[in-house]
């Protein structure tokens, strides 16, 4: 009976009739049924041919060898597509555009219940949004584990000026040589784009501003432009403050980046250089005369010397909007 063979005598006798029809000419070659049946199961040498569908053959007593039935593998499931940003940096994102704009006023306590049906998000990736903001000092822990928005730091704006001062104007030095008329005709589009959006559109203008700034010192070399995209967007609500609290901000601004212009067509880098740090040097001085009038700001006026070799720094401007004839300390 069939159960009393030793294991293997089925592939024995396969291995008899494949020897007997090779050696035989006047036979036909074995049928490729037998050959696949044949071969060692587990040598690994030579895979078959489509060996990622698994061959079950009809091994029983009678049966025959050609006749077989094929197992398809379970498609495996698709990956899920990652979208472009994640949750979290959507949450980041808003929030923080939140906080820069005002609309998340300096001291708001951040009830994480709260925005997270406002935003409509669970509140894992708002915790780690809020973390994030945390590191960048735009939020404050408090004790209760609720985060608050970092309250208004007149040494932090004049720090972050000062620094901005003095990486911008040597940035706009290294950058002037190498401008090319494209390079000029995009600085002059800026202007033309922030003169139209002026009193209509402030968000837009505050893009274009950027874009505007960063085309300055566009050639000034990857870890310097890093390091001035960084303090750029984190002087952002203080600049909210400079552009709500002076009527005539937006036209001011206007006339000190025609003169940037004016100095990077004539290819004169020093003058650029001049230009652009008084520009944000007018910026942090009238933020600070508005809101800490007898704040000293000797870091922005050092920032100035350096940037420039001058003694005297820009007049900031009054709150109606008009530039004090007075020069600062």
């Amino acid at each position: 009976m069939s159960g009393d063979r030793p294991p293997g005598h089925r592939r024995v006798q396969i291995w008899s009739k494949v020897l007997t029809l090779m050696h035989d000419p006047g036979r036909r070659p074995p049928p490729l049924a037998i050959l696949r049946a044949s071969a060692p199961c587990h040598s690994g040498a030579f895979p078959p041919i489509g060996s990622h569908r698994r061959t079950v053959l009809n091994d029983r007593p009678g049966g025959a060898a050609d006749k077989r039935r094929t197992k398809t593998p379970p498609a495996r499931p698709k990956a899920r597509s990652r979208k472009p940003r994640d949750m979290t940096w959507t949450v980041y994102s808003s929030l923080r555009e939140s906080i820069l704009n005002g609309a998340l006023p300096p001291g708001e306590s951040l009830s994480q219940v709260q925005l997270a049906t406002k935003l409509g998000v669970s509140r894992g990736p708002l915790r780690e949004a809020v973390r994030m903001l945390q590191r960048e000092g735009l939020v404050e822990a408090e004790v209760n584990r609720r985060g608050r928005v970092s309250s208004f730091s007149i040494d932090d704006l004049e720090q972050l000026y000062a620094m901005r001062i003095v990486h911008e104007s040597l940035a706009i030095r290294i950058t002037v040589p190498r401008f090319t008329q494209r390079d000029i005709d995009a600085l002059v589009n800026c202007l033309r784009r922030m003169e139209a959006l002026a009193g209509h559109d402030l968000r837009q203008w505050q893009a274009v501003d950027r874009e505007f700034h960063f085309t300055l010192v566009a050639h000034a070399g990857d870890r310097l432009m890093r390091t001035i995209r960084e303090l750029y967007d984190h002087a952002d609500r203080y600049r909210w403050l400079y552009i709500k609290g002076v009527p005539r901000a937006l036209s001011i601004a206007a006339e000190e980046h025609k003169r940037i212009v004016e100095a990077c067509e004539a290819g004169d880098a020093a003058l650029a250089a001049s230009q652009l740090a008084r520009h944000l040097a007018r910026t942090a001085l009238t933020v600070l005369t508005h809101h800490a009038p007898e704040h000293d700001p000797t870091t922005v006026r050092a920032a100035i010397r350096l940037a420039t070799g001058a003694e005297t720094a820009p007049a900031p401007v009054g709150a109606a909007g008009r530039i004090r004839r007075a020069s600062a300390r």
